[in-house]
């Protein structure tokens, strides 16, 4: 066989009815696929078992094969079937032998499904758009599990903004019709009184002005 297609894994969407789905690619072992089980979101991933989970068939078909659920997939749940090798070369190949043109074709269709496997991982990688851009393009996908911030140009996560936006607002002014802009530093503060203008803003005002002593 040759290597005629660069797929090396597929998806489905579950139905609470289907337990059969196909995989359009030749593996050598059973082995060689991981089916992963996610919910709609992709957020909670689970990797199914071999022989308890799922049972495999087509092995060494080149237009591949099917895996056979033990249950049905939940409907909206998400069903990843992906070829994984080992990153081993385990064939011989010794002097004065008859040559097997089926050996031979067979570690070179190995190493070329390895090398579709490195460039399926790479596209997954946070990347630049282009060779000149100065920025890292998350094509609309969450970060997850960013750590704290340590210095001014980190990301910062949702958790911290959140603390961070809660303490600033026990320290503000809010109401529901206007923005309010930050009051004068404590020392512009010191013996005045808090009102607000004709436009409804905070101002500052003498004591005396408003009957203090």
């Amino acid at each position: 066989m040759t290597v005629v297609t660069e797929v090396s894994a597929n998806q489905y969407i579950g139905d609470c009815a289907s337990t059969e789905f196909d995989y359009e690619f030749k593996i050598f072992s059973e082995h060689h696929l991981v089916v992963i089980m996610t919910d709609g979101n992709g957020d909670h991933e689970e990797r199914l078992t071999l022989n308890k989970d799922y049972t495999v068939t087509g092995v060494n078909c080149d237009k591949g094969g099917k895996i056979i659920l033990s249950s049905p997939l939940f409907n909206g749940n998400h069903l990843l079937i992906e070829r994984c090798l080992p990153a081993k070369q385990e064939v011989s190949f010794e002097n004065c032998k008859q040559y097997n043109a089926k050996q031979h074709e067979n570690a070179f269709d190995y190493v070329t499904m390895l090398v579709q496997q490195v460039l399926a991982n790479t596209s997954l990688v946070l990347q630049q758009p282009n060779r000149f851009a100065n920025y890292f393009d998350a094509k609309n996908y969450r970060i997850s599990n960013i750590s704290q911030p340590k210095n001014d140009n980190d990301a910062v996560n949702l958790a911290l903004l959140q603390s961070v936006i809660k303490d600033m607002d026990i320290r503000s002014i809010r109401v529901n019709d206007i923005d309010m802009p930050a009051l004068p530093d404590a020392e512009s503060r010191k013996n005045k009184q808090l009102g607000f203008d004709q436009d409804g803003q905070p101002a500052l005002f003498e004591l005396n002005e408003l009957g203090g002593e």
